[in-house]
C-alpha cells in the first residue's frame, strides 16, 4: 500500500510521506490509524489527493491486514527476556 502510494511522488519528498504513512499504519488502534490518516490528508491533499483517496477506498481492507499482523506477532515473535518474566 505504501509503495502505491508514493509511486507519483517525486523521490524529493518520500521520506517525508513515508514518514507520514508510517504513522497510520504503526500505531496499535484503529482510532488512532485513522485520526493519522486525517491528518495525513490534512498535509498532503493539496499536493497528492489520490493518496489519502485510496487509504480511505480501502480502509476496512488495511485494518484487518494490521489486525492479523498484530495477532501474529503476538502468538509468534517472542518477548526479550526482561519482559517475559
Amino acid at each position: 500500500m505504501v509503495r502505491n502510494s508514493v509511486a507519483f511522488v517525486p523521490w524529493q519528498q518520500h521520506k517525508q510521506v513515508c514518514a507520514d504513512l508510517k504513522a497510520i499504519h504503526a500505531k496499535a488502534t484503529e482510532s488512532e490509524a485513522e485520526f493519522n490518516l486525517e491528518l495525513f490528508a490534512e498535509k498532503w491533499d493539496k499536493q497528492y489527493p489520490s493518496i489519502s483517496k485510496c487509504w480511505h477506498s480501502h480502509w476496512v481492507n488495511i485494518i484487518y491486514f494490521f489486525a492479523f499482523l498484530l495477532r501474529f506477532a503476538k502468538q509468534f515473535i517472542p518477548l526479550p527476556m526482561s519482559l517475559s518474566r
